[in-house]
């Protein structure tokens, strides 16, 4: 795959291409140099070399400012001199951040220690032999008894050939044992993940749940039409019965002449309320004053109400309600007391594998 990239000024439209050879499964990889030459014809000759360093650990993810930047032992020659602040983190080590002055020529370097493992788990599972991952440390088979881990959350994955891989939360304490008793059932993680909650054809019950709160919406719209209509053949009536006519007439029209007008003014009123009648049946109303009365957009508003709750009940089990947020106040130099906390978030269970 060749890529080819053009950078067109808008000052005074002059040109500056930038080739380069990859493939899709290597272009993170291979295109690091591309980029570095694209920084550096954006921001100038600024740019400054410096090198990171992890003692005699290499693989240590490097960070600057937030942005990753690669793995130790790191060279990099398209960073701004200036103040900044570098993360180091493995995988089963303490991550250390530090703010540093970066100067051309300059290197930085930590050396990462190791997290004790001051917790225990036991694992026995159904059947036996089945891979135990704890984050992504591999444990080893089924069963497994009193074996030292890192405390804090995490994400423990049971793995056997022809079994869903399963998935749970655990809360890991320190010199506590923690125990579990797990099943494995046969099938494709792939596809059981992918498709374990479908209910028709690709849509779920949480998909269903949304359509339901959406057919709240249509029949919220259908309650204000007819409504709307009601009071449109009040207004109309209204215009045509007049009350103030009608006394005069008592007091000064011969008595057929009144009896004519009365009924004839009374039939229009009960024909507006027979027909506006119709409409109200089928909106319903609800309001302070007036309180609940039941109609066909009413009761269909409250079915799908129902049908939504319904609906993301039955789309909740045991996986999908693995998930929690562990608020953890961390110490900040920078953050502002009483203002600022940060939190460390842990998703026990991703909802699809």
């Amino acid at each position: 795959m060749e890529l080819k990239l053009v950078l067109r000024s808008s000052k005074d439209g002059s040109r500056k291409e930038f080739r380069a050879v990859t493939s899709v499964r290597r272009s993170y990889q291979e295109l690091d140099g591309l980029i570095g030459e694209i920084k550096k014809e954006l921001i100038g000759n600024a740019t400054v070399s410096f090198s990171f360093k992890s003692g005699n650990m290499d693989g240590v993810l490097v960070f600057l400012d937030g942005q990753f930047l690669g793995k130790t032992p790191l060279q990099r020659s398209d960073i701004l001199p200036g103040n900044h602040r570098i993360k180091y983190y493995k995988d089963g080590f303490q991550s250390e951040e530090k703010k540093v002055s970066i100067r051309d020529g300059g290197s930085f370097e930590i050396l990462l220690s190791k997290i004790p493992k001051e917790g225990l788990i036991s694992v026995v599972s159904n059947p036996e032999g089945a891979n135990v991952y704890l984050g992504s440390e591999f444990l080893g088979k089924t069963p497994l008894k009193n074996v030292r881990v890192k405390t804090g959350y995490n994400r423990l994955r049971l793995s056997m050939e022809g079994h869903v891989d399963l998935l749970k939360g655990v809360e890991i304490k320190k010199d506590e044992e923690t125990k579990l008793d797990l099943i494995l059932r046969p099938g494709d993680t792939l596809s059981y993940y992918k498709n374990k909650q479908n209910v028709f054809l690709d849509h779920s019950y949480n998909d269903f749940s949304i359509y339901s709160l959406y057919g709240i919406l249509l029949f919220y719209a259908g309650y204000y039409y007819f409504n709307l209509k009601a009071n449109d053949l009040y207004d109309r009536a209204r215009s045509r019965v007049n009350f103030t006519n009608l006394l005069l007439a008592a007091s000064v029209a011969p008595q057929d002449q009144f009896i004519g007008l009365y009924l004839y003014e009374e039939r229009i009123i009960r024909e507006t309320n027979a027909d506006a009648g119709k409409y109200q049946k089928l909106s319903g109303n609800f309001g302070r004053r007036e309180g609940v009365t039941g109609g066909v957009m009413v009761y269909g508003m409250a079915a799908m109400l129902i049908l939504a709750a319904t609906f993301y009940w039955l789309g909740l089990d045991e996986e999908t309600l693995d998930v929690g947020v562990a608020p953890k106040r961390v110490h900040n130099p920078y953050a502002i007391s009483g203002q600022f906390v940060e939190v460390d978030s842990y998703a026990k269970f991703n909802f699809k594998f």
